[in-house]
């Protein structure tokens, strides 16, 4: 962990959660609600069972009255924020807080809850406003010193990934946040990134704005870059006898279209326009592990890092056989900021 704390830097001005969601979230948690609304979160291999087992782990139940309601008789996808695990086996001295909450992001990542849940209800991947959610509450809980993330997701959705980068760079790098008034105890809440098995594209481009990014021996980390794909299906209206006729101002407002062949002035606005959220892709890694441009070009060359590979090349900064582990080292982080 040596490492790790050396690298932390804490310069930005972090942002607040209100009291009343604060208190929302504790009484849920007061009232022992740590067991429902779980199935929301198992997919894709159930990336909390690890957790279960725990003792002590708390599931910390969403209260946020914004949340899109769970169809009658099915469980709320996105009813568990977080799952409050315990840090250590020493009790934490009064005052002090004592659990790693443990932040779930899995699937694709999309801008809103509603466009990660099917038709049944059932949720297939993790959106930025969930994030949001997750990690403020987490932040603002006055038993949780340090915030891991586990990743499992190939990225997604290019436009939400920047504010949301952007937001949890200032949270996990912004100046000590917590003060427990009997105490006097100021405490920073660190955020720890751990690819588990998969942390790709948008996922590291949030990933990285951690203030410590773990890896697994196996996860696959990488994938800087940014994509579109327009299909075309001009040949196959063709062979229908349909044609598609489009009345537009300006002459290229229907560049990408799929009934017709993309022209080179077409290609060219859309390139321009990968090339931009590209540029900013580039420049979140950049921030959020605190390098140059010259070694994000690296990166990006490279593509795909497995496991230590990422260590090595500094996109990571350490390797953790388990989830168990990442705990440990994320506790060991919010007490070495805590003495801060």
């Amino acid at each position: 962990m040596s490492r790790i704390s050396e690298i932390i830097k804490l310069t930005a001005e972090p942002m607040a959660v209100s009291a009343e969601f604060e208190r929302a979230v504790m009484l849920a948690v007061a009232m022992g609600l740590e067991s429902g609304g779980s199935r929301g979160l198992c997919g894709f291999g159930s990336p909390m069972a690890m957790l279960d087992g725990m003792s002590g782990a708390v599931r910390v139940m969403n209260t946020a009255e914004n949340r899109p309601p769970a169809k009658t008789g099915a469980s709320d996808p996105f009813s568990v924020l977080y799952t409050r695990v315990p840090a250590g086996q020493a009790p934490a001295a009064p005052g002090q807080p004592s659990s790693v909450a443990v932040i779930d992001v899995y699937g694709p990542l999309m801008s809103s809850n509603s466009d990660v849940v099917d038709e049944d209800g059932n949720r297939f991947g993790t959106s930025y406003q969930f994030i949001r959610q997750a990690v403020h509450t987490a932040r603002a809980d006055g038993d949780v010193k340090a915030v891991l993330m586990r990743y499992d997701s190939p990225g997604g959705a290019a436009i939400g990934m920047h504010p949301a980068g952007a937001e949890l760079f200032d949270l996990a790098h912004g100046d000590g946040d917590k003060v427990n008034a009997g105490s006097g105890f100021v405490a920073r809440v660190p955020i720890v990134a751990y690819a588990e098995r998969l942390m790709a594209s948008a996922a590291l481009g949030l990933g990285v704005q951690a203030n410590a990014v773990l890896v697994a021996p196996a996860a696959i980390t990488g994938s800087i870059g940014t994509i579109s794909t327009f299909p075309n299906i001009a040949g196959l209206l063709d062979r229908w006898g349909i044609k598609m006729e489009a009345i537009k101002n300006p002459v290229h407002k229907d560049a990408g279209s799929p009934y017709r062949a993309m022209s080179d002035d077409d290609r060219a606005r859309l390139q321009s326009t990968i090339d931009t959220f590209a540029g900013k892709f580039r420049a979140d890694v950049a921030r959020g592990r605190r390098v140059g441009a010259e070694t994000v070009n690296g990166w990006v060359s490279k593509m795909i890092f497995v496991g230590g590979e990422a260590v090595s090349a500094g996109l990571a900064d350490g390797q953790v056989v388990n989830v168990e582990q990442a705990i440990r080292a994320a506790a060991a982080l919010g007490d070495a900021q805590s003495r801060h």
